[in-house]
């Protein structure tokens, strides 16, 4: 298997795998966390606090792994969406 093959299959996964940790991370706060004093809830033994911030950097990690997808193929992209938009 090629390095860039076996690169993009730990891409794909990373990207899924933080699919997965934001979608639980952005329930919790919204279901589990709510109303008054919320903040000093704890679910699973982390505070809401824990959750939210969380949620950020797994946010944040997601856009950064993508970039790193698409900049290789960034070339293609172009020509792709040059050639539907014409």
């Amino acid at each position: 298997m090629s390095p860039q093959l076996l690169l993009r299959r730990l891409v794909i996964c990373l990207l899924m795998a933080g699919g997965a940790i934001l979608a639980v991370t952005g329930l919790i706060p919204y279901f589990a966390l709510l109303g008054p004093h919320s903040g000093q809830e704890r679910v699973l033994g982390l505070a809401k606090g824990f959750w939210v911030d969380l949620y950020a950097y797994t946010v944040l990690s997601i856009i950064a792994i993508a970039a790193a997808r698409i900049t290789p193929n960034r070339k293609a992209l172009v020509e792709y969406s040059g050639r539907a938009l014409e």
